[in-house]
């Protein structure tokens, strides 16, 4: 995953994000190959501390190099950056399968970060099997996970009572994980009269109202539990706003494996540049090679034409590797003084070392 770095413009100094905060931490460690991404932030206008920038036509440049008035050349340096998509691309991911042993969950992500603009979640039709319907009350063979007034089209049942396959009822109470009753008018009272044999049935395919593109999780999670196949208190949302939204299945639709829902967009994202910063030159290396850390400065500059702007300097530290290229692992506490080794034709072979480094075998 790439590192972002987000710089305000209009003061030159880098920000935690578009809602500001504490800064970032600005290191970096020698010996490293690490891809970058770089936003440019502006004073924001709406819900946001700052919006982002479009800096799609302008060329950058980073260097990370001995702080001024050192005029020694760069440790790193970042000459050409690529832009980032233009466009918002959204998957959504199974991380969790709902059964005994867990609730379903549910990644909805977008790739590059959502700026604006807004998304919907449908869920699909899920398919139902019922052992049979007694005194009104609908028992399937495994969890339901049906919400209070969501409504299922029947079918396949026999010699039904009081409703005819083919038409479309809603869970009027819910009894356990298995059990419910059901009415022909959602939010209705249980009809107590229904009766059938083993039957199928599915949940109709619902869909959400408009979430904005960096909703709140708690607005995400509203307008989720809007929709009547998922009901109020039936799901938890977690995440990063514009970035991913984990959506966690609860209540009545715990313990139960739900198909994966779909989302349609129309987002913009948050404009950026990204580039690989390579850690493993001879400047950096010769310059912390007998230190655990230097300090460096950053600069970021900016071509628009013929206008060459320097938008930030900021100080940062460079850490010493301790993994380093090749090597490096510890000699054990107790190292071994020999070791048996068999050949081809099943002779066994004890194998030492003097203090030369010489190996010697001897058949055992």
């Amino acid at each position: 995953m790439a590192r972002k770095l987000y710089l305000d413009v209009d003061t030159g100094r880098f920000v935690a994000g578009l809602n500001g905060g504490v800064p970032p931490n600005l290191s970096a460690f020698e010996g490293d190959n690490a891809d970058y991404e770089l936003y440019f932030l502006t004073a924001g206008t709406g819900s946001s501390l700052y919006e982002p920038l479009d800096y799609s036509a302008k060329s950058v440049k980073l260097h990370i190099g001995p702080p001024p008035p050192s005029t020694a050349a760069a440790y790193i340096a970042a000459q050409a950056w690529s832009n980032l998509p233009s466009t918002v691309g959204a998957t959504i991911a199974r991380t969790a399968t709902g059964g005994v042993a867990a609730n379903e969950q549910q990644m909805v992500s977008f790739s590059p970060d959502a700026y604006d603009g807004t998304f919907a979640l449908t869920f699909p039709s899920q398919a139902l099997t019922f052992s049979g319907v007694t005194a009104g009350i609908f028992t399937t063979s495994g969890s339901h996970g049906l919400a209070a007034g969501q409504p299922f089209i029947v079918t396949g049942f026999g010699s039904p009572t009081g409703f005819a396959n083919g038409a479309t009822l809603y869970a009027a109470q819910l009894i356990s994980t298995t059990q419910f009753y059901a009415n022909t008018i959602a939010t209705a009272s249980a009809i107590t009269s229904y009766t059938a044999t083993a039957g199928a049935g599915y949940t109709l395919t619902a869909t959400t109202g408009i979430i904005e593109a960096r909703a709140s999780m708690a607005a995400a999670e509203e307008a989720i539990q809007a929709v009547s196949a998922i009901g109020a208190g039936n799901v938890r949302v977690t995440g990063t706003p514009g970035r991913a939204y984990r959506i966690s299945f609860t209540g009545a639709k715990s313990q139960v494996a739900l198909p994966l829902m779909t989302v349609a967009q129309a987002l913009t994202p948050v404009y950026g540049k990204t580039a690989t910063l390579n850690f493993n030159t001879t400047e950096l290396i010769n310059a912390i090679s007998a230190s655990a850390s230097i300090d460096a400065t950053m600069e970021v500059e900016v071509t628009d034409g013929s206008n060459i702007d320097t938008v930030a300097q900021a100080s940062v530290t460079l850490a010493n590797d301790i993994i380093p290229a090749s090597g490096g692992v510890p000699t054990p506490a107790s190292p071994a003084t020999f070791f048996y080794l068999q050949s081809p034709d099943a002779t066994v072979y004890s194998i030492t070392i003097d203090d030369d480094g010489i190996l010697t075998a001897t058949v055992v």
